[in-house]
Formats: C-alpha cells, structure tokens, sequence
C-alpha cells in the first residue's frame, strides 16, 4: 500500500502542506471496483493545538 500513498503525498507536497513532517495521520483503503477513483480528504488542525498539543484524556478507572 506504500507504494500507492508515496506519489500522492509527493504530489501534495507543497500544496496541501509544507513538508509531509506535517502529516500527523494516513488512512488508505484499497477497495477492488471496476471504476478508477481516487478520493483524498484533508483535515487542518488549529495552530493552538499544535502549540499546546491535544488535551489528554482521562486516565481510566
């Protein structure tokens, strides 16, 4: 699956970010069709979560 993700976040490379360090999630799915298709949906996370980092969650009990 590497080698499908590689060219499309080469691709993206300076136009949906700067650097792909910026990437902090990927999501691939290959799902046998008959149509071609390619679908990328992309998420921005606000800078004051990137400053502080996300809030942590509960340790359970």
């Amino acid at each position: 699956m590497d080698n499908l993700l590689k060219p499309v976040l080469d691709a993206l490379s300076g136009v949906a970010y700067f650097d792909d360090t910026q990437i902090s999630e990927c999501l691939i799915r290959r799902i046998p069709s008959k149509e071609r298709r390619l679908l990328i949906k992309i998420w921005s996370v606000p800078t004051e979560l990137l400053v502080r980092g996300l809030p942590s969650s509960p340790a359970p009990t």
